[in-house]
Formats: C-alpha cells, sequence, structure tokens
C-alpha cells in the first residue's frame, strides 16, 4: 500500500507581511463559559489526500466546511484540490511538480482566492489512474471570489483553541511533524504521550472540535489520510501533547472564519463579549 501523502512545506518569511495584515485578534471574554463538547463528527466528513502533497489544502477544506455549517446550518462538500492549488498559487509554485505548500498559504489562500465546493472541482481521482493536475481554469478563480474567509486569528495556546472552538468562531488547521509512530495510529486508544520520534515529514491537520475526558477538555483532529487511519479518520490526544506537538514544529495554528469579524452567534447561553 503506498503511503498516504504529507506536503507541508516549512515556513520561509514570505507570508509574515500578508498574514500580519490578515490577523484579526480573538476577543472572547476571559470568563466566558464554553460547552463540555463541540462535535462535528455528524456534519464533517474525512477527506483522502492519497498519495498526493495536499495535506494544507485538505486541512484548509475541512476548517472551512465547518465555518460554513456554523454559519449557514447547511453541510457543505468543499473542494480540496481547489483549496491546495489556491495555496500553491500564494506560494506562486502551482506551476510546478506536486511538492506541498505552506500552512501560511493555505490560510490566505482561503481569504485572498476563495475556495468552491467538489461539484465544482473534484478531487483527482487517483484510484482510477488520474494524475496531479494543478490547472486551474479563469471561470473557476472567478467563481471562488463569491466565498472567502473574512478573519485569520494565530492560536497562541490550546486554551484560546478551545475558547475558538467553543464559541463557534470557525475551524483551526495546524502543523506539525508527522511521525511513523502517528502514521501507525490505529484509533483504539486515546493519545495521552508524545507522537513519537521517528519523523517522516511536515503534516497539515484540521481542529473542528473536541471532548471532556476525565473532566479534561481534549482536542479532536480531523486527518486527511481517510477513514482507514486512526479512528476513522480522527484523533483525541491529550490538550498538552498536542500543543507541544504544535510547539515543536515551525508552522502554529490558525483559527479560520468566513464571518465578517469574530461577531458570529455562539452557542445558546453564552454570555461572553466580542
Amino acid at each position: 500500500m503506498t503511503r498516504p501523502g504529507l506536503g507541508l512545506l516549512p515556513p520561509d518569511g514570505r507570508h509574515d507581511a500578508a498574514m500580519s495584515r490578515l490577523m484579526k485578534p480573538m476577543c472572547a471574554a476571559t470568563d466566558a463559559e464554553i460547552p463540555d463538547e463541540v462535535d462535528p463528527g455528524e456534519i464533517l466528513t474525512v477527506n483522502d489526500q492519497g498519495p498526493f502533497n495536499s495535506c494544507c489544502g485538505n486541512a484548509t477544506d475541512k476548517a472551512l466546511e465547518w465555518d460554513r455549517w456554523l454559519t449557514t446550518g447547511k453541510r457543505e462538500n468543499l473542494s480540496a484540490r481547489f483549496s491546495y492549488c489556491a495555496a500553491r498559487m500564494i506560494d506562486g509554485t502551482n506551476d510546478g511538480p506536486d511538492a506541498g505548500a505552506q500552512i501560511e498559504a493555505g490560510a490566505r489562500g482561503s481569504s485572498e482566492i476563495g475556495f468552491v465546493t467538489e461539484a465544482d472541482l473534484p478531487y483527482w481521482d487517483y484510484q482510477n489512474g488520474e494524475g496531479f493536475d494543478p490547472e486551474i481554469h479563469p471561470d473557476m478563480l472567478k467563481l471562488a471570489q463569491q466565498n472567502k474567509a473574512q478573519s485569520i486569528v494565530r492560536m497562541r495556546s490550546m486554551d484560546e483553541c478551545f475558547r475558538f472552538i467553543g464559541t463557534n468562531q470557525g475551524g483551526i488547521i495546524y502543523g506539525i511533524w508527522w511521525t511513523q509512530e502517528l502514521q501507525n495510529y490505529d484509533g483504539s486508544f486515546m493519545i495521552q504521550q508524545s507522537f513519537g520520534s521517528s519523523v517522516v515529514g511536515g503534516h497539515a491537520l484540521c481542529l473542528p472540535g473536541y471532548k471532556t475526558i476525565d473532566g479534561e477538555k481534549c482536542p479532536e483532529t480531523w486527518n486527511s489520510h481517510s477513514v482507514r487511519w486512526g479512528s476513522k479518520g480522527r484523533m483525541v490526544t491529550r490538550p498538552n501533547v498536542l500543543w507541544k506537538a504544535i510547539e515543536a514544529a515551525p508552522w502554529g495554528a490558525y483559527g479560520i472564519s468566513c464571518g465578517k469579524s469574530f461577531t458570529k452567534k455562539p452557542f445558546q447561553g453564552f454570555h461572553g463579549v466580542f
């Protein structure tokens, strides 16, 4: 069996100024109560990036799908292929081979280029021999302009991640060093210790929800290695384990919201201020 693709490229600073312009501070009140659980499991599907290096597009696509559900109450299957190519356009590499993208490019692509549905631009049918094709028709780019992320925010702690998610602000993309141990994770247990040390590459994932286990909020991640990986494509970890992995890698974590600001109506009974 072919190893699933990864494809998260190390940041090189080229996006720093643009990201600073896009970022808006998260202003959740520090005493805001958030739910014990945010479960997107009935809403979000699990992507299969196959052998391609499109993890950044897949993670961004999943965060956008979760945000669209929060905004509209409708399930939408968005195009991970388009989100990946948009990231490569931002990176300035979409005329080259399938070599991955930077995580900031994924966030910028969702905001500056936009996104389309899977019906508009289906993922490459690699199982039937379709190869990587980066071409995006101008009409598709024009269509994407109708749907853009409006707010990007850098997450500075796991608590900020929980507050972003728990107040229905959107989905989070993050990057970590992917290890052999994670690659072989079968989902039969919650990850409570290190992700391992046998690094095989950089990988982008989506964090849209969390569960409370033994009184502690634990992040639930959506991977793009199909439902055959982990717990039907997902993993639940202790918060300190995930945040240490994020801090140990050069990519960070970014919240993506399609609202015009951080003012979407949160859950019923929320009394914080945005």
